[in-house]
């Protein structure tokens, strides 16, 4: 009972101090940490006493809106080459956003450790890229497309009912403070609202001058309500620790200065953040919070130091001038991302004093590469600070299918980098060119599988034909695996023809690689077709190839591309396969990769398309059999399609079955399941006059040259008896 008191007293006594630990008697106002993982308590004085100790150096007549948020002009660019609303795909990606219950997918699906924001993100990245690429190529259609899908994401209120600033801090902690990596993130499911709306935003802001007043007027007022909701009440708030997704809330704030045109608030915002960037960013480059998040420091401190730079580069771009002490920061911030690359164990006994800090990451969670995210840091790490981003083999990886997944937009900034002006003016520099042009060349000396014909690297191995046995079974999008990236995505099933290594099965999930410069097939390696190319899975996961994507099964082919490293990584792996002792995989490998351009070309080919060119080939042999095969004499008096199929499994048929797979290897695709052999059910065709009569004469050849008489005196046997046993069935059925 005495420990009770005594705890009841303490926490009245703490309860009493801690109310009026204000110097003006009031009580601290409570906010969330910028990680969601703990409370902050903030005098109101604090942040005006912290505002007069710095020289406000931006005034409101410095601000120059550019118009576009990040540029002047939006021009076709390709980083962002990923999606079009000329695609219906494209299309009801952003239609799933419309009206989506974001709160009860979060609720469901999301844990502290792990949020499952796809349904969200993808298709506001949709509509960005979509919509840029529309302005960018000034397609008009597209630019009305993207306006009424902007529409109507306003009139539904998509994302509104989602938990507000207020009310997630009267909800529990993520990681419910104590570590539990399974807890429920509140924080999480506004953060994730915020910064979608903030997107939303900036697609807007793209649009406005294609809308009329009423158009306007809907979108404004949607604009204003989720701002108030999501963006206004943390305008100016100081975050204790961190620097995290659009910088804690700033660029959001930008995006709707711009948008209501209001300059004041702008360099207001300004002047207030790169006050918290100078705080939370030390004099030797590392990040209050982000540096010191144990086994992933490293991962966010990149994360931070893409955000700031991104931050920046809109406001200098805007007309604000970056304080020098400042700059040095970001500075020495970008040369402790190329530490933690170059000496993570030295960039990580670096000791965090600055408070307590929420670190729940445990050691096998460990992530020790540059944020995939920040996709394009190296290019805002040159133009902001003219550090050049050290080579990181696993950040390489990542970010090649982060690209891919985010369709070019860097969510934690709002624009991609690569897509800048300053950027395109870089990549467009006779310095550049001539640079790239001499890459260009060296690497055309390395790769012994690809002919360089002026930008574009040919693939240069023997072409393989794929021939389809079972019908193409497409991928559908409302099945929930289809990315925007994979056009044409199902299973086929059918045969790779090579002219040196007989045929291949050849039965997997595909699909074309979306990019308008690269001819590329992925393949997923799991089907027992594929087995021989699966066994090195975990081999080519070591290789230093910058491959990424085969750590989920999936393996790509090459035949052109405009991509130097994309040209490395396909020699890469052809060398490997080539010298790894293993003759079924090497094979496979080369009748894949030969065959990439057939299976491509198979993929955009309409099923009936690809119904009248198989009959259109079926035609053709049925014209020219006669002429042309000397075992079917007077075929014109024969009845089309007389197949007489017979069992093999019966041992008077062994000395024709100890042939069938040569029969495979010689004969071809026309041999095989929808053909005369069918070795999963065990029978051999024999025909007098069939669209099939080639694959029989070929079978005849092979058997009259096997030097084996029993087996070509009974299989001349049981082909010259073929009419006779259909007539003697026919009649036995009859009687």
């Amino acid at each position: 009972m005495k420990n009770l008191l005594l705890i009841l007293v303490l926490s009245l006594l703490s309860i009493q101090s801690f109310a009026g630990s204000c110097p003006d008697g009031s009580e601290p106002v409570k906010s969330i940490s910028a990680d969601g993982t703990y409370f902050v308590y903030k005098c109101a004085a604090d942040s005006n006493n912290s505002q007069k100790s710095t020289q406000v150096k931006v005034k409101a007549s410095n601000i120059n809106f550019p118009g576009k948020f990040y540029t002047t002009e939006i021009k076709s660019c390709k980083a962002m080459d990923y999606g079009t609303f000329s695609s219906n795909e494209a299309i009801n990606k952003v239609e799933g956003l419309i009206g989506y219950d974001w709160h009860a997918d979060h609720h469901t699906n999301s844990t502290s450790m792990n949020v499952w924001h796809q349904a969200i993100t993808d298709p506001i990245n949709m509509l960005m890229v979509a919509t840029h690429n529309a302005i960018g190529n000034d397609n008009q259609a597209n630019i009305k497309i993207a306006k009424n899908l902007l529409i109507e994401l306003a009139e539904t209120d998509t994302l509104y009912d989602s938990i507000g600033y207020y009310d997630v801090k009267k909800k529990p902690l993520c990681y419910a403070g104590r570590g539990d990596i399974n807890a429920p993130c509140w924080y999480h499911e506004y953060e994730f609202a915020r910064n979608v709306f903030s997107n939303y935003m900036i697609t807007a802001l793209w649009l406005k001058e294609e809308l009329n007043k009423q158009e306007f007027n809907i979108v404004n007022k949607y604009i204003k309500k989720m701002y108030m909701k999501f963006i206004q009440p943390t305008e100016l708030q100081i975050q204790e620790q961190g620097f995290y997704a659009m910088a804690n809330g700033g660029t959001s704030i930008l995006v709707y200065a711009s948008w209501t045109n209001n300059k004041k608030l702008a360099a207001k915002e300004i002047n207030f953040r790169f006050q918290e960037m100078d705080r939370v960013f030390y004099e030797d480059g590392y990040i209050n919070n982000n540096s010191f998040r144990g086994y992933r420091g490293q991962w966010y401190h990149s994360y931070g130091v893409n955000i700031a730079l991104g931050y920046v580069y809109i406001a200098d771009l805007w007309g604000a001038e970056v304080p020098k002490k400042l700059q040095k920061k970001l500075i020495k911030a970008s040369e402790v991302v190329n530490l933690a690359i170059t000496d993570w164990d030295k960039f990580k006994c670096r000791k965090f004093t600055g408070g307590k800090i929420a670190n729940f990451i445990p050691k096998d969670h460990a992530i020790k590469h540059t944020h995939q995210y920040a996709f394009a840091i190296d290019t805002l790490m040159k133009i902001i600070t003219g550090v050049e981003l050290e080579r990181d083999p696993k950040y390489l990886q990542k970010r090649e299918y982060q690209i891919k997944e985010s369709l070019g937009v860097d969510q934690l900034i709002g624009f991609n980098p690569n897509c800048t002006l300053k950027a395109l003016a870089l990549a467009n520099s006779p310095e550049e060119l001539a640079k790239q042009e001499a890459k260009r060349i060296e690497a055309a000396s390395e790769l012994s599988i690809f002919k360089l014909d002026g930008e574009t690297f040919n693939l240069t191995i023997d072409k393989v034909d794929f021939s389809e046995t079972g019908p193409f079974e497409l991928e559908r999008e409302e099945e929930g695996y289809l990315k925007p990236f994979q056009l044409h995505k199902g299973h086929i099933n059918g045969y790779l023809n090579t002219k040196s290594n007989g045929i291949k099965k050849f039965r997997t999930i595909v699909y074309k690689y979306a990019d308008t410069e690269e001819q590329k097939l992925v393949i997923h390696v799991d089907n027992p077709t594929i087995k021989s190319l699966k066994r090195h899975k975990d081999s080519l996961q070591k290789l230093k190839c910058g491959l990424d994507e085969i750590e989920w099964g999936w393996l790509s082919f090459i035949s052109q591309t405009n991509d130097i490293k994309s040209a490395r990584i396909q020699q890469c792996v052809h060398d490997y396969f080539k010298e790894a002792n293993d003759r079924e995989a090497w094979e496979l490998f080369q009748a894949v990769l030969g065959g990439t351009d057939s299976i491509l070309d198979y993929l955009q080919t309409s099923p009936e398309e690809r119904r009248i060119e198989v009959a259109t080939k079926e035609e053709e042999k049925r014209i020219s059999v006669d002429l042309e095969l000397p075992i079917f004499d007077d075929v014109e008096y024969k009845l089309e399609g007389q197949i007489l199929k017979i069992n093999i499994r019966d041992p008077k048929m062994k000395p024709i079955v100890r042939h069938i797979g040569s029969l495979l290897t010689k004969c071809g695709v026309g041999s095989g399941r929808s053909g005369l052999i069918d070795t999963k059910s065990g029978w051999i065709s024999f025909v007098s006059s069939n669209s099939n009569s080639r694959t029989q004469q070929c079978h005849y050849d092979y058997f009259q040259k096997s030097n084996d008489s029993e087996a070509f005196e009974l299989f001349k046997a049981v082909l010259s008896g073929t009419d006779s046993i259909l007539d003697y069935l026919e009649t036995s059925v009859s009687q």
